[in-house]
């Protein structure tokens, strides 16, 4: 669905007026799932987060992200990974990540969640506060 989708959005599909470093639009929404258009400026991003328990699919449309991720069931260290427009990342319910553009231009990525995202959870990525949680987000997508 992630893959579909992307192949007919633009950037065209959700602008990033100057100065705006994220944006982002539902584009389909159930009881059982939901998808999101995301717009990422040069050096946009959004801190070490999960999904609040859903599991999903990323999918990069257009330019370039930087993952750099771990997981709250096995605590491995942070690793990072490049994904280019084509690429998918399949993110299960207990995977917290943090995501960025390393520009130069605009990335576009959609995200399918299921079930529908609730809250998400940003923690600490220090070492000595590894995977703390700092706050919880209720509602619409925040990242």
């Amino acid at each position: 669905m992630a893959e579909g989708l992307a192949s007919v959005v633009t950037a065209d599909s959700l602008p990033l007026p100057p100065g705006v470093h994220r944006r982002y639009s539902k584009l389909l929404a159930t009881a059982d799932y939901e998808v999101w258009l995301i717009a990422w400026a040069a050096g946009g991003a959004l801190e070490l987060h999960d999904h609040g328990g859903s599991c999903g699919v990323a999918h990069v449309a257009e330019g370039e992200l930087v993952e750099t991720y771990t997981d709250l069931a096995e605590r491995h260290p942070l690793r990072t990974a490049t994904l280019r427009a084509g690429d998918s990342v399949s993110l299960s319910s207990t995977r917290v990540h943090e995501v960025w553009n390393p520009g130069p231009g605009r990335a576009l990525s959609v995200h399918v969640y299921a079930p529908p995202l609730s809250t998400m959870t940003f923690f600490d990525h220090r070492p000595g506060n590894f995977l703390e949680p700092r706050r919880t987000e209720f509602g619409e997508l925040v990242g």
